[in-house]
């Protein structure tokens, strides 16, 4: 089996509701969110799928230069074996660094491929499941939100059948605790995870940290450098997990060697593809860390079950990990059919070859 052709298109995801963002400039109102699909085509007439999301704010990239890089990496695929995939990223990674969203596209669209081919689903080529399912989590968004209305959309998330959350923390001291309360107060089995983004400096980390500990909660990335983040590691109780600091296997080295964090999130846009996403988990969980995986906005449900289907495979699985950002975000999907399965605040995939789904043309524009 051989790569003969790869086909890239732009796609534009309407959203559910008109989304507030926060940037460098203000506020930012989203109507819809930008991504890329591509469809890598094989001498036997298989197709694989992939898709990645920009975020160009996390990940350093646009529609365009997604689009680009995709372009510029196909003809070095050319020819290759899809079960070649240390290989592919080898090729990809010599000609092109970082870059991590297409190549996380293109990878996708591989393990799609050898799915198919063999009949088997993803995650029995990721080592095999180990896990039934897992407790994913919800974005609660509070940008202009009291922590009443946010307490409010909290307990509405619950009835939908959410079970675990993530909120963005980093806007103020008081504010941090009045909005975790609010989220804790909806349930006392639900899990938090309190997102910083690397805003806090050390010492605003600690003093926030144990001020938020009495509720529980999971903290992500909360300053900036991995020396930092030992640091805050070794003055708090709470399970501290890296983000922002985790992109690659050199990071999630450099983590362990400085006992900087008690998991490491793992990303598949962020860290490049399935494969080397396997590669981050299999370093964190032999030093002993947990893992928890996440998605981010813009992620297709695609994408999300690429994920899960990583997640299914992982002993060290931290509760709330997130792979459900197409549902609470998107209104339109390229997936028509198949994917992640969602019920009773938990997802699990099925034995279906490959991700299990079948895909819509409506929302692609070739280029």
């Amino acid at each position: 089996m051989k790569i003969t052709g790869i086909d890239v298109y732009r796609i534009s995801l309407p959203l559910i509701e008109r989304t507030k963002s926060a940037s460098a400039g203000g506020i930012m109102y989203l109507d819809s969110l930008m991504g890329v699909l591509v469809k890598v085509h094989t001498d036997d007439n298989m197709i694989g799928l992939g898709t990645a999301a920009t975020v160009p704010a996390y990940a350093g990239m646009t529609q365009d230069t997604i689009v680009d890089a995709i372009k510029f990496l196909s003809p070095y695929l050319i020819g290759l074996d899809p079960f070649d995939i240390e290989d592919v990223h080898t090729r990809m990674d010599s000609r092109l660094v970082r870059n991590t969203p297409p190549k996380s596209a293109l990878d996708m669209a591989l393990y799609d491929i050898m799915g198919k081919a063999i009949n088997r689903p993803v995650h029995q080529l990721l080592g095999g499941r180990v896990r039934k399912d897992f407790i994913t989590d919800r974005a609660i968004f509070t940008l202009e939100k009291t922590p009443e209305q946010i307490g409010k959309d909290t307990v509405k998330h619950v009835e939908e059948g959410y079970r675990g959350f993530e909120v963005h923390v980093g806007s103020g001291f008081e504010e941090d605790v009045a909005n975790i309360r609010a989220i804790r107060d909806a349930g006392k089995d639900l899990v938090i995870v309190a997102d910083a983004h690397q805003h806090w400096s050390v010492k605003e980390a600690i003093r926030t940290i144990k001020a938020l500990e009495k509720f529980d909660v999971i903290i992500e990335q909360p300053v900036r450098g991995i020396e930092n983040m030992a640091e805050v590691k070794r003055a708090v109780d709470a399970t501290i997990t890296a983000d922002e600091a985790c992109f690659t296997v050199d990071d999630a080295i450099s983590i362990v060697q400085n006992r900087a964090a008690d998991a490491v999130t793992v990303k598949v846009p962020k860290a490049g593809g399935l494969y080397p996403a396997k590669k981050i988990v299999t370093i964190a969980e032999a030093a002993g860390l947990q893992i928890r995986i996440d998605g981010v906005p813009g992620d297709t449900m695609l994408s999300n079950s690429a994920a899960c289907h990583l997640a299914t495979t992982i002993r060290r699985l931290l509760p709330g990990s997130g792979v459900m950002q197409h549902r609470y975000y998107l209104k339109d999907d390229v997936v028509a059919e198949g994917g992640l399965i969602f019920k009773d605040g938990r997802a699990s995939v099925d034995d279906k070859p490959a991700f299990g789904i079948k895909h819509k043309e409506n929302l692609l524009t070739k280029v």
